[in-house]
């Protein structure tokens, strides 16, 4: 068995458990039932069908890049994962519990464009790795597009007043 395998899966798998685990009362009691949504947004179980398979590449896709030396041989494309991993989570628990959906924005282009730059050093180091990391770099840049319309669709969430919660 490939334990090392095993925990470059596990680690943006858990990572998104923890913060779904964390936004979940969230989403059902507000995200869901209060927010206005653009047209575009899909129904939300198939954000929970699409994410584990983002993070499950995006693991496989570090796992790769490991494999070429190490840590210390490949530390910067794997600081930079580990960084866009973080704003990952920051970015659910700014928009779902904070409900900053306009600081969750800007925080969501400072993920993208991380993802990206992990992207492309994933590339440069194993070419497969850094395709694996396209569909999560594409899905990200959707999930800004309607992070940016859920905020402009409702300028009064995330107001400091959040008794009708």
């Amino acid at each position: 068995m490939n334990w090392t395998l095993i925990k470059f899966l596990a680690v943006p798998l858990a990572l998104g458990q923890v913060a779904g685990l964390l936004t979940a009362p969230d989403i059902l009691k507000w995200y869901v039932p209060k927010l206005k949504k653009p047209w575009y947004v899909p129904p939300a179980p198939i954000f929970g069908a699409v994410w584990p398979v983002m993070y499950g590449l995006m693991g496989y896709a570090s796992y790769l890049v490991f494999q070429h030396g190490g840590l210390h041989a490949q530390m910067l494309p794997l600081r930079w994962y580990a960084i866009q991993l973080g704003l990952n989570v920051a970015w659910q628990l700014l928009f779902f519990k904070v409900r900053k959906l306009g600081l969750a924005q800007a925080e969501n282009l400072a993920l993208l464009g991380s993802i990206a730059y992990t992207t492309k050093l994933f590339g440069q180091v194993d070419p497969l790795a850094g395709k694996l990391m396209l569909p999560y770099l594409a899905w990200a840049a959707f999930a800004n597009v309607i992070n940016f319309g859920v905020w402009r669709s409702n300028p009064q969430a995330g107001r400091p007043d959040r008794k009708s919660t």
